[in-house]
């Protein structure tokens, strides 16, 4: 692979290229590229959806059996095992056909599916959805990636329209461009990217499996625990009243500020000074652990969890037998209040117990800490050769 300058006049290079390819590539409109496929109504209300599962239905004299449709706001690509194609109007994907979300909430709105290597076709939900199929020969996968990609991802952010429910129309999909280069060129790309995209599968397995394995492993050692005490009796509760718009504006240091999701910032000072757990007690995640080091601070959202009479890690773990999802009220933003939990049961074997107890989790949780690091330190690469690849 070699750096390249990214334009030469109107020419179009990619900042990085194999060895051996140095030709400009293609410009294309997006309306040149694909004809639009008529849309279908078929809707979540019609496939009986059920416990994560879609049933058996009709759609007009279409038979789905055995699986979903394909939803474009989603990264579930379920496969439709039977269907009796009756009516050819009933339009069925094909292999190398794309789906856009037209509406969302958020940022899943152009997000592209593409449907490569389908044994039996898909039906498309259609409400939402935009489908659309290639004119012009190119590598399906090479679609699938470039769509996908930050690059052409931020044509579509930029015609985007609305606030909390943001959408897109065909008209505005069809003027939008694409670049490509020679086929050759195109199967390199997608090699590289594929290779890539097979070990984050194997790497978010391997972090499922050992989440598993520790879940079980909680179950069995903490089975075998007869004495319990009540959460208040091994520790005490702190509350913050930090913003994120107050640390945003503090002095920048060595001390970490955690919010939701883990250390958000370093300030010139910290509240905590020992060992902790945070659990977030308002909004999206509500109930969700982390551990905290000391010398530390930490957001509103979340509350402190405070050892006594035993480690913070023991803390941590223990309190991992706890389904906190009983003690959540509220509907439009979930709350969690410790007045309400701290009469909950945790195991407290004698301190010998204690201590291998917190060996074996320390070991398991470091081996899921180092699984998550490599996760995404392959997903940083692949954003980086999405970037540097596509034009």
């Amino acid at each position: 692979m070699s750096n390249v300058s990214s334009s030469n006049g109107l020419e179009k290079y990619p900042k990085l290229r194999f060895k051996g390819f140095s030709d400009p590539w293609n410009n294309i409109s997006f309306g040149e590229l694909f004809t639009f496929l008529p849309n279908n109504t078929l809707s979540r209300a019609e496939l009986n959806y059920e416990s994560g599962e879609y049933q058996n239905v009709h759609y007009g004299d279409v038979l789905i059996k055995f699986g979903p449709v394909l939803d474009a706001a989603t990264d579930v690509l379920p496969f439709i095992t039977e269907y009796n194609d009756k009516n050819a109007h009933k339009q069925l994907l094909q292999s190398g056909d794309v789906i856009i979300a037209d509406t969302a909430e958020d940022e899943a709105v152009g997000k592209a599916t593409e449907i490569i290597n389908v044994a039996t076709r898909k039906v498309v939900s259609g409400l939402h959805t935009i489908a659309c199929r290639p004119r012009v020969e190119m590598t399906p996968t090479y679609l699938g990636f470039y769509i996908n990609s930050e690059i052409y991802h931020q044509q579509l952010y930029s015609l985007m329209q609305g606030v909390k429910v943001l959408s897109i129309s065909k008209s505005n999909i069809e003027g939008t461009t694409l670049c490509y280069p020679t086929e050759a060129e195109q199967q390199k790309i997608c090699a590289l990217l594929n290779l890539i995209e097979l070990k984050i599968v194997k790497q978010k397995k391997l972090i499922e499996l050992l989440k598993k394995y520790k879940r079980g492993l909680l179950s069995t050692i903490f089975s075998k625990v007869t004495t319990f005490v009540h959460l208040k009796d091994i520790c005490e509760y702190a509350s913050s009243a930090k913003t994120m718009s107050q640390i945003d504006n503090t002095p920048k240091g060595a001390y970490p500020v955690y919010d939701a999701g883990g250390v958000a910032a370093f300030v010139d000072f910290y509240d905590m000074d020992t060992n902790y757990i945070a659990i977030i007690k308002d909004g999206s995640g509500v109930g969700r652990l982390q551990f905290c080091q000391a010398e530390s601070s930490f957001i509103g959202t979340l509350g402190g969890l405070i050892p006594k009479n035993c480690s913070a890690f023991y803390l941590y773990t223990a309190l991992q037998t706890i389904d906190f999802k009983e003690y959540v009220t509220g509907m439009a933003i979930p709350h969690i209040y410790y007045k309400d939990y701290k009469d909950a049961m945790l195991p407290y074997p004698c301190e010998e117990e204690r201590v291998k107890t917190e060996i074996v989790f320390r070991y398991l949780d470091d081996k899921i800490a180092k699984a998550e690091l490599l996760l995404t330190k392959l997903n940083e690469l692949k954003k980086s050769f999405l970037q540097q690849l596509f034009i």
